[in-house]
């Protein structure tokens, strides 16, 4: 933990830095005080009334002195490591761990040593960890955990069949019928975006899409179907990726501007899948 400023005390003020948590809750409000100017004011004023307050508990003596002032360098950082009599040494914080070789205190990587159970991804933090989700379509719960969807919508499962293409809930105990009458299918991707099914019928030679609830169906694409292994719907960038042969190809979702991205490349391919969040 390093620490380079703390705030010049004016010669009447009643401040003490005398206990190790009373400086570290200073050293937040100077903090909020420096970047006063890049964050809603409003919020500044609840947080520095809120750190006032938690300073005060008890009948602490820890005044916080939350104006803006001149302010000076800090003659020494605050030591992470505390020794006793004994030379025994130990870390004054959670999230650290005391080396004995270099006798420092070091960060602990909860996210690689800990495993904190994220949902989705861990992030790193000095003497802390963060469970963070993707913010387009998940919330963190009140465990700090756990991700879950913001949409209430039930969960499906699609998958082609020959000559249909069905749902079937995540529990397995309700089916539904999404297509019928192909002649030959055995892929399929969805446009979360505009809630629609892409599928190649390589019997018929097409590429086809069809709204969520099965009205609409429209031809994508006419031609060079046979030998198509996959496809993958970018619904970000709104392009279809195609997988056919040693090919790959690339074309807006209505079929216009087709081209190879590779070519000659692929051996023995089985499938296609994009990630639109990180255009790969």
């Amino acid at each position: 933990l390093r620490i380079f400023w703390i705030p010049a005390v004016p010669p009447k003020a009643d401040v003490s830095y005398s206990s190790y948590e009373c400086l570290i809750t200073q050293t937040y409000v100077d903090c909020l005080l420096e970047r006063k100017d890049k964050t809603c004011k409003e919020a500044i004023k609840l947080e520095l009334a809120m750190l006032s307050m938690l300073a005060t508990r008890s009948g602490s003596q820890c005044v916080l002195h939350t104006t803006s002032s001149k302010r000076r360098p800090v003659q020494a950082e605050i030591p992470l490591e505390q020794c006793d009599k004994r030379g025994k040494c130990k870390c004054r914080l959670d999230g650290y761990v005391y080396d004995s070789q270099t006798k420092k205190c070091i960060d602990i990587d909860e996210c690689d040593t800990l495993e904190p159970n994220c949902s989705q991804k861990c992030v790193n933090h000095p003497g802390s960890y963060e469970c963070i989700c993707d913010p387009s379509f998940f919330r963190l719960e009140k465990d700090n955990k756990t991700c879950v969807r913001n949409d209430k919508d039930p969960m499906w499962l699609l998958f082609a069949h020959g000559q249909s293409i069905w749902n079937i809930s995540l529990g397995g105990g309700s089916f539904e019928l999404q297509k019928a009458g192909l002649q030959k299918t055995a892929v399929l991707d969805i446009d979360v975006l505009e809630r629609r099914i892409y599928y190649a019928d390589v019997g018929s030679n097409s590429i086809e899409r069809l709204n969520l609830d099965g009205t609409f169906p429209h031809v994508v694409q006419k031609y060079e179907v046979d030998g198509l292994e996959g496809i993958a719907v970018d619904w970000i960038g709104r392009n279809l990726y195609s997988l056919r042969r040693t090919d790959i190809m690339v074309q807006t979702l209505d079929g216009r501007y087709r081209r190879a991205l590779y070519k000659g490349v692929m051996r023995l391919p089985r499938a296609i899948a994009v990630h639109p969040a990180k255009g790969e």
